[in-house]
């Protein structure tokens, strides 16, 4: 069996990183199958992109209110395509809000 090839592309701050790209690198090693190496490597170059973006140096030294600010962060945007692309989403309050139904003979 051919051991698939990582498409760097896809995840630049994953691949910079030593310790992030061993990481990546043991899961297909491990026999780990491409989705799953591709939802690794994207969740990793989605929170490193999140850290890059706002304060670097905390990625190291994250506490709970960083992390917190990065589950807040995920709850806001969409998701990111291989492309790096966010795709259109439903804001959080309308995925998990349903409507209510009236039962005729019931009260409101």
């Amino acid at each position: 069996m051919d051991t698939p090839v990582i498409r760097w592309e896809y995840y630049p701050h994953v691949s910079a990183q030593a310790a992030t790209r061993a990481f990546v690198e043991r899961l297909v090693l491990g026999g780990k199958r491409p989705k799953t190496v591709d939802a690794y490597a994207r969740a990793i170059e989605d929170l490193l992109s999140y850290f890059l973006e706002t304060d670097p140096e905390r990625l190291l030294e994250a506490d709970e209110a960083d992390l917190y600010g990065y589950i807040a962060h995920l709850k806001r945007c969409s998701p990111i395509r291989k492309d790096g692309k966010r795709t259109w989403a439903m804001p959080l309050a309308a995925r998990t809000s349903r409507p209510t139904r009236r039962h005729p003979g019931r009260p409101t």
